[in-house]
């Protein structure tokens, strides 16, 4: 009898504790539960390459009729043609607890580099590739080097290539922004 009085007081506070409400974790979206296979969001280097030269391209044919007549503009202006930024600035943007250890420990790419692109029908790309050895410091930048992606990717084709990729995330306002507010 006393041992079923010792045993009782616990196990009743077993009882407790498992009717207890289970909060779920609030979420604005969910993974995959099997994020195997090749990427969905992925394009050959090479059309990447393509893709950046005729955004280059035509930006700077836009440039060079815009200035002309206007002395104070170069006409070497270099347009744009991508942006090296922090990987801890995306994973921020995402909602990511950037100040997790586990999350730092997990990161094997400081830097990630957006190329602006226009493909052979005129349609704006964006497109997304690790890089290392960048020093993004105003007074010493280093552009660092690019890490192509390398193995089996089916992209939007739906045919599974292999080689090296880059993602493609594609995905240009207005037709996936809200409208701005207007003054």
């Amino acid at each position: 009898m006393k041992t079923l009085l010792k045993i009782s007081p616990v196990a009743f506070l077993a009882f407790l504790l498992s009717c207890q409400p289970t909060t779920e974790k609030q979420t604005l979206f969910s993974l995959p539960e099997n994020n195997e296979g090749p990427s969905l969001y992925a394009v050959p280097k090479s059309q990447m390459e393509a893709d950046t030269q005729h955004f280059a391209n035509v930006s700077r044919e836009i440039f060079t009729k815009a200035f002309e007549g206007n002395p104070e503009m170069s006409k070497d202006l270099v347009p744009i043609r991508a942006f090296t930024i922090r990987s801890i600035d995306l994973l921020e943007v995402m909602g990511l607890p950037i100040d997790s250890l586990q999350l730092s420990s997990a990161i094997k790419y400081e830097h990630a580099r957006i190329y602006l692109g226009l493909d052979s029908n005129n349609q704006f790309k964006l497109y997304l590739t690790p890089v290392v050895n960048a020093q993004l410091s105003e007074t010493n930048p280093k552009g660092g080097q690019d890490v192509f992606l390398r193995g089996a990717f089916q992209g939007t084709t739906g045919e599974v290539q292999e080689g090296e990729y880059v993602m493609d995330f594609s995905a240009p306002c207005p037709k996936t922004c809200p409208e701005p507010e207007m003054p």
